[in-house]
């Protein structure tokens, strides 16, 4: 009889050791849970973070494209300017050459046809001036548009890396929510 009750005091000994390596186990896993609710906080405000420079980039894309819609269209009226300008001068170096032949039929009116003349010549170098000045403008235009265009894919490049990073992120997110539920249950 005293075997038998040393024997089920050595057991009862080892079902509390068990019983405290279990209680032990149990406190270590509810550490670990607290851990992985800090992490996932952590990781939904750093998704919160992201998702609002997401946002803001995405403004941002869309103020670039209006910009680059703006100067495209800015970018046409110069190049409509531009052919109505070339249109004039070819229109006004045909009509100089008319007044050319005519100056020659009318040595009465010879004055007043130099003076038409040499105005004529003035308002064609104002036009080149003018065509060199937009043509100018139009090389700078088209370096904005390239440049926005680089920009504008540069901030999609760097959206799509950001909702990768999202998805990453909530694929982890979802792995620790189903982790801690094994845990739970």
């Amino acid at each position: 009889m005293q075997y038998e009750l040393a024997k089920l005091r050595d057991e009862k000994c080892l079902d509390q050791d068990e019983i405290n390596r279990l209680r032990d186990a149990v406190a270590g896993k509810e550490r670990e849970c607290q851990d992985n609710d800090a992490r996932i906080k952590s990781i939904d405000y750093d998704l919160f973070k992201a998702h609002e420079r997401a946002n803001e980039l995405s403004k941002l894309a869309d103020s670039r494209e209006f910009e680059m819609r703006k100067t495209h269209d800015q970018l046409d009226g110069a190049v409509a300017e531009l052919g109505r300008s070339k249109d004039e001068h070819s229109r006004l170096m045909v009509e100089s050459q008319s007044l050319q032949r005519n100056l020659d039929g009318q040595l009465g009116q010879k004055s007043d046809l130099t003076r038409q003349c040499e105005n004529e010549d003035v308002r064609n170098r104002e036009l080149q001036s003018t065509v060199h000045d937009r043509d100018g403008r139009l090389r700078a235009v088209d370096d904005q548009l390239v440049i926005s265009r680089k920009e504008h894919d540069n901030i999609r490049f760097s959206n799509n890396n950001l909702l990768d990073r999202n998805q990453d992120t909530k694929a982890e997110i979802d792995a620790l929510n189903a982790h801690c539920n094994v845990l739970g249950g």
